[in-house]
């Protein structure tokens, strides 16, 4: 579950910045363990159960996810001008900070398509592939 995975990794990476600049986030909680049950509740249904909760489950792990993710920009905002004690320290949170970032756009794209999937019921197909012709051309 790739909502379960946004919340664990995002919750992960700002636990390690705190550490990296030794301070506390005001309004960053700790989501994991109700995401991990919502996940946990999804994939224990049964076909009969999922027809009729599914869209509940997720909506709450949806909006767990949103949380988190909105939490994790305020952390970015709070922290951007958070200087290290030395220049590996000053590194180690920018790199923080990037992957933030970067999984705060996963994550939102995560939403997005579990929200038309599941919710809306949209058919969400990869693109389709070319391949490359399987006869050689003549030369």
């Amino acid at each position: 579950m790739l909502l379960w995975d946004s919340v664990r990794v995002l919750t992960r990476l700002v636990g390690r910045l705190g550490q990296a600049t030794e301070q506390t986030f005001s309004g960053f909680r700790n989501s994991t363990r109700a995401a991990r049950r919502r996940m946990q509740a999804i994939q224990r249904m049964t076909a009969q159960q999922r027809h009729q909760q599914q869209n509940k489950k997720y909506r709450q792990l949806i909006g767990i996810t949103e949380q988190v993710v909105a939490s994790a920009g305020s952390v970015l905002q709070q922290s951007r001008k958070t200087k290290g004690q030395d220049l590996n320290q000053d590194l180690a949170i920018a790199e923080l900070r990037k992957q933030i970032k970067h999984y705060r756009e996963l994550a939102q794209r995560v939403i997005d398509q579990a929200r038309r999937r599941v919710l809306e019921g949209e058919s969400l197909r990869p693109p389709k592939k070319s391949f490359p012709s399987l006869n050689p051309t003549p030369i």
